[in-house]
This record gives C-alpha cells, sequence and structure tokens, in this order.
C-alpha cells in the first residue's frame, strides 16, 4: 500500500470530517505510521476514544473499492486537495472536502465560471420550464460556464438537460458514491452528462448510500464550487434555501426569481429576495451580477448581442390580454377564459389552440397554463 492508500483510510474512519481530516493531515509525517499502535498522533491530537478505536480496524475494503473504481474508467479520478486539478473555487471555502470523487473531465471544475441552479424537486411546470430555458440560454451565450445541479427530480435535472440540449458544460454533485447513482431513474442523464463534457463530482467514497444528513453536505460542495448560486424556484423549508445560505455564508452571489404569491414553491424565492438577493427577469441580470461572465461576453461581442436581443425579444413580448389575469404556472380552464373574456367556448377553444402553437399555452392535467 502507499501513501494514497492511507489517505482513503483516513476518509472512511467515522468521525473523521474534512476539518479533522485536514487536521491529521497537518501534523502527519508519515502516513503508513497513522494506523499503527499506539496510534500516538491520534491521541496527541485528543480524538474521541470510540474514533481512536477505529484506527485498529481500518476500511481496507473499501479502499479496495475505492481503488477499483479509480481504474475502472480513463475518466474516474480522485482528487486530493493539494492537487493541482483540485477546484480552486472550492478550496476557499472553511470546510472543504479533503477528497473528491470525479467522474468526467475535471476541468469543468475550474472553468472561469461554475454558476450553481437549483431549486425544488417537485417543481411547478413554470420553474422547470424556467430552469431548462435559462440553463440553455446560459450555456449557448457563455461556453466557458459550467452549471453546477446536484441531479435530483425537478429543477436539477431540467437545469442539467437545459445545459446539455444547447451543447454546454454540466456538473451534477452527487449525495452518495459515485459507484451508485441517485435517483436511479436518471442514469442515462448522468451518462448524457459526462459523455457531454461535463462532471459528476462527490466527497463520499464508493459505497456509500444517499442519506438526509448527507445533502446538506453536498449542497455545501454546490455553493462552494460555484461564483454563484441562481435558485430558480424554492420553498421555505428546502434544500435549495440551505445551498442559498451557505452561498451567502460563503460571500458568493444568490440570485432568483419572482413568482406568483400564490405558489408555495415560490415562497423560498420572495424571501430571498427580501434578504437582498439579485432579482433574475433575464439572462442579462445574470450576467450584469457575476464579474467573470461580463469578462468573457466583452471579449465576444457577438455573444453579448445574441444574448441581448433573446432577452430583449422575451422581455418585449406583449402577454395575451384573454390570459393575461392567470398568473404563469397555475392550472386555468376553458371555462375560466369564458368567465373573464366573455367570449364563446368554441372561440376560446380556438384562441387557446392558436396560443398553443405560438408557444404561449401549455396544456395540462385539469386545463392549461401560461
Amino acid at each position: 500500500m502507499d501513501e494514497f492508500d492511507y489517505q482513503l483510510a483516513l476518509w472512511r474512519v467515522r468521525g473523521i470530517g474534512p476539518r479533522s481530516y485536514l487536521h491529521i493531515s497537518r501534523h502527519v509525517e508519515s502516513w503508513h505510521t497513522l494506523f499503527d499502535k499506539p496510534y500516538t498522533l491520534i491521541r496527541q491530537l485528543k480524538f474521541p476514544a470510540k474514533t481512536i478505536a477505529q484506527f485498529g480496524t481500518p476500511d481496507w475494503e473499501g479502499v479496495k473499492r475505492d481503488r477499483c473504481w479509480l481504474e475502472k474508467s480513463r475518466c474516474h479520478t480522485i482528487l486530493r486537495y493539494t492537487d493541482a486539478a483540485y477546484p480552486k473555487q472550492l478550496r476557499k471555502i472553511r470546510d472543504y472536502p479533503p477528497l473528491l470523487f470525479v467522474e468526467g473531465d475535471v476541468q469543468a471544475l475550474n472553468r472561469p465560471t461554475l454558476l450553481a441552479m437549483v431549486g425544488s424537486r417537485k417543481a411547478s411546470v413554470y420553474g422547470s420550464q424556467l430552469a431548462y430555458r435559462f440553463a440553455h440560454e446560459l450555456a449557448t451565450a457563455c461556453p466557458s460556464l459550467s452549471v453546477v445541479s446536484g441531479l435530483a427530480y425537478g429543477i436539477d435535472a431540467d437545469s442539467h438537460r437545459g445545459v446539455l440540449q444547447a451543447g454546454g458544460c454540466a456538473v451534477a454533485v452527487l449525495a452518495n458514491g459515485l459507484d451508485f447513482t441517485y435517483p436511479k431513474a436518471h442514469k442515462t442523464l448522468r451518462e448524457q452528462i459526462v459523455t457531454g463534457g461535463g462532471t459528476i463530482v462527490s466527497e463520499f467514497p464508493c459505497g456509500v448510500q444517499p442519506r438526509p444528513n448527507y445533502f446538506p453536505r453536498r449542497n455545501r460542495v454546490i455553493s462552494g464550487l460555484s461564483h454563484g448560486v441562481f435558485v430558480v424556484e424554492s420553498g421555505l423549508k428546502s434544500g435549495s434555501l440551505i445551498t442559498a445560505r451557505l452561498a451567502i455564508d460563503y460571500g458568493r452571489d444568490v440570485l432568483t426569481i419572482p413568482g406568483s404569491i400564490h405558489q408555495p414553491t415560490m415562497k423560498g424565492n420572495h424571501w430571498l429576495l427580501g434578504q437582498g438577493a439579485k432579482l433574475v427577469t433575464c439572462v442579462q441580470d445574470i450576467i450584469e451580477e457575476l464579474p467573470s461572465l461580463r469578462r468573457y461576453l466583452v471579449l465576444q461581442p457577438d455573444l453579448t448581442d445574441h444574448l441581448l436581443k433573446k432577452s430583449n425579444d422575451y422581455a418585449q413580448r406583449e402577454e395575451h390580454p384573454e390570459i393575461a389575469a392567470f398568473p404563469p404556472g397555475e392550472i386555468f380552464t376553458v371555462d375560466d377564459v369564458m368567465l373573464q373574456t366573455g367570449l364563446a367556448a368554441r372561440a376560446v377553444s380556438a384562441m387557446l389552440l392558436q396560443f398553443q402553437l405560438q408557444g404561449d399555452v401549455k396544456r395540462v392535467s385539469g386545463g392549461f397554463i401560461r
């Protein structure tokens, strides 16, 4: 066994978190003696007796599992915090992971700008559409950008798909070992991220299954990797708000979208706006908030013109007055429009069909949404 095996074994000791791992690494002189009795260094650093006892039975089987995963594919990497390829932005937070398990292109973790896009797992149709559109437009206009999210259902998956459809770089941070995909339904999406030049990353070693207390740790990595956190749709009690609060603690920009006051999954957005988050209505708002994106676009004015035109076109589109009373994302029916406009059923049905063809209205279960 070499030095790396002992580092992997230390990361598997229960009770050893990022800070204690780094504390040990600053004092250890020879890694191979770390697990030798009488565990002198660990005793000197005054770790609890339960933690010290584990140094007598290192998880060498787990280490072997990590090694097998590493050797399984050329796109598998385990980054140590001392490696030059370790994400520079992540290293700035106080509790950065000492080891990162990476599948895909490690360069995606050190791009000029990394923007986290997060939100509700039970996203509304309105939120899902916005996540996809913003991710797609950002990736189209800013090829130097990595969009970071968590591979979860809802806003995370929509953000990943928007980036991939635009040929951009997606980064997914998991709350489990990379020898396992969670949720399982996103196995294909995970493969598409890697084959598309993106990255899957986790601080958890192989064999670790997702647990509720692991998701806040995952959210800390999402915030730590990113220059800014864009909350697309969030309730008041959600992991997205944890990610946003961590971003504030780390000195990152927090951005969010306004929505209907009647939509529960937008209450977190409105709370963030009350706390001073940047209000976003178009892609240009994000670019103005992130200096690294602005610098990139200044160097490529043709992209700036393209982006401004798309954002302005979207902002200047006239809402159809016949359905303007219905908030975006909320379901309305033909009868609702008849009451609102006084038109006959046939006229309303024809009008809604035309709006669907234009992409301004979508049919959903129970009716339509703007």
